[in-house]
């Protein structure tokens, strides 16, 4: 059991990983995120810094979704984390010179990440809008 859930662990970290980096380098090729622009009047605008970039409906609402992917994927990774270290607790308690898994670093990381990506959008919501 603790095999299977430590593989789950891992693949979810990796595909949340690779997906806030593919959403970073997308975000920057298309000129912003759908979090930071607006649509008004039929025309779709994506925000980076201030700056709005006038996008199709289609180029507006996939940003929207792989933002709303990567956010929800960091949000599982904790939760899958934090479960994972639960259920290692007790083989951990065994030794008292044991080192901490990677999967506690893992749920601070991803805990700390979130709230400077939420601080972040609200920060930049709020200076440019």
């Amino acid at each position: 059991m603790k095999r299977i859930i430590n593989a789950i662990s891992d693949f979810i970290f990796l595909l949340t990983f690779f997906n806030g980096i593919t959403f970073l380098f997308i975000s920057v090729f298309i000129g912003g995120m759908a979090f930071n622009g607006e649509h008004s009047g039929g025309k779709f605008y994506l925000g980076d810094s201030g700056v709005l970039t006038e996008v199709s409906e289609l180029v507006y609402y996939y940003s929207w979704f792989h933002g709303l992917s990567a956010v929800a994927l960091l949000l599982l990774m904790i939760i899958v984390g934090g479960v994972n270290s639960v259920l290692n607790k007790h083989t951990r308690q065994r030794s008292r010179h044991s080192k901490l898994k990677a999967y506690d670093y893992g749920v601070a990381t991803g805990v700390v990440v979130f709230f400077v990506m939420l601080m972040i959008l609200i920060t930049h919501s709020w200076l440019y809008n």
